[in-house]
């Protein structure tokens, strides 16, 4: 992703499969280069922070960004938000967890923060792991990552297919109706019940796969998951 290439064919997957802000899609590219020269400007002197929960999204940007700074002299500390609210807010190992950085508050990422400030920075055969492991990540062909036993794992992109399909069944049985749901909705369930951080874009991408292939009917025009609605294909309910 770091080279000029790599970068155009992950635009050019983008626009060929995900349904995203036109804008965002425009300038994409552009935004993308500025960010890894402000990475790779930043001072020698200047320490520096990454923040990350327990989600391949994150996980893999962490390693991405140790990756571009391999031959930066800062110190890099690292916060695994997850292990930091547990220690810091849980008060039992039942209760919920983060799943992204944005489930959290400015002033429990503060408290985090000023609790984590001291800790010592990242050993030269640490930087050295993670850069490893992110180029066994940009070697990988398959277009998904999960997180996984505390690893990402790269699968194929049909990997949620089935989870879709089940999901589908479940509303159709819970409202005892089998006419269209709104693709939003299906959406929303899929999202809720899994313990991955993985946008919705994503899913909508793999509804529309699934309409192709089928399984799905469809009624509108998906051109946002408010115009449409989806139901399984009658032989596909059972």
């Amino acid at each position: 992703m770091e080279e000029k290439k790599g970068l155009s064919l992950r635009h050019k997957w983008f626009i060929s499969h995900i349904n995203m802000d036109e804008e965002y899609l425009y300038k994409y590219q552009h935004s993308f280069k500025n960010t890894i020269l402000e990475l790779k400007d930043v001072s020698d002197q200047t320490r520096i922070m990454i923040w990350a929960c327990e989600n391949s999204d994150e996980q893999t940007a962490q390693r991405f960004i140790l990756s571009l700074l391999k031959n930066k002299k800062n110190d890099i500390f690292l916060i695994n938000l997850v292990g930091a609210y547990k220690e810091i807010f849980a008060k039992s190992d039942s209760e919920y967890f983060p799943l992204h950085t944005g489930e959290l508050s400015s002033e429990e990422l503060n408290v985090i923060y000023e609790k984590n400030k001291t800790e010592q920075p990242l050993t030269l055969t640490e930087r050295k792991r993670y850069e490893q492991e992110w180029e066994e990540i940009s070697n990988q062909s398959k277009n998904l990552r999960i997180w996984k036993d505390r690893k990402i794992h790269s699968v194929g992109e049909d990997y949620y297919d089935r989870f879709i399909i089940n999901t589908a069944k479940a509303l159709h049985k819970k409202h005892n109706n089998k006419d269209f749901m709104k693709s939003a909705r299906l959406i929303g369930e899929i999202i809720g019940h899994l313990n991955q951080k993985i946008g919705d874009e994503y899913f909508e991408y793999r509804l529309i796969q699934l309409v192709l292939n089928g399984v799905f009917e469809i009624e509108g025009v998906p051109k946002a998951m408010r115009f449409y609605s989806v139901k399984l294909h009658e032989k596909y309910r059972s």
